[in-house]
């Protein structure tokens, strides 16, 4: 009698061992078959690095600086970026300049760039010349002014 139990036994461990290891192959492909998948999309997404062009860095840079709250809205663009927004000027009214034609020009080149010439004083050597405007022009750079200084002979 015990014997008979035994086989039953052995055969219902051998058909649940059966089941377990089918359902495991049956799995196993689908579990391979999901990771192929996924690596094709993200072939098909992505794009070689070297194929950029200079506006989709821009896009990129602009998607990951989308949620970052640390940037002012005035340190978002390089002074050369194409796509930093235009300052407004300031308000013209020329009914105002009708007696001082100085006015008139000072608030046309508010915020632009302005070449200026000088001269210095007395009558010193090249070297002192260049050592007198380097000093004004360091001066400047100090004030937050961006002086370029050209000698002229």
């Amino acid at each position: 009698m015990a014997a008979k139990y035994c086989s039953k036994f052995n055969l219902l461990f051998l058909v649940l061992f059966l089941i377990v290891i089918l359902q495991d192959s049956c799995d196993g492909e689908k579990k391979k078959s999901e990771p192929k998948k996924k690596k094709e999309k993200s072939s098909k997404i992505g794009k070689n690095v070297m194929d950029y062009s200079e506006a989709d860095m821009h896009k990129l840079l602009d998607q990951w600086d989308e949620n970052d709250e640390d940037i002012d809205e005035d340190d978002r663009y390089d002074d050369f970026d194409p796509r930093k927004p235009a300052s407004p000027g300031p308000a013209f009214d020329p009914t105002q300049f009708k007696d001082d034609p100085m006015a008139l020009m000072k608030l046309a080149k508010k915020g632009k760039v302005l070449m200026m010439f000088a001269t210095v004083a007395g009558s010193p050597s090249k070297k002192d010349t260049e050592q007198i405007t380097a000093r004004w022009q360091s001066s400047l750079f100090n004030a937050q002014i961006q002086v370029e200084r050209y000698m002229l002979q």
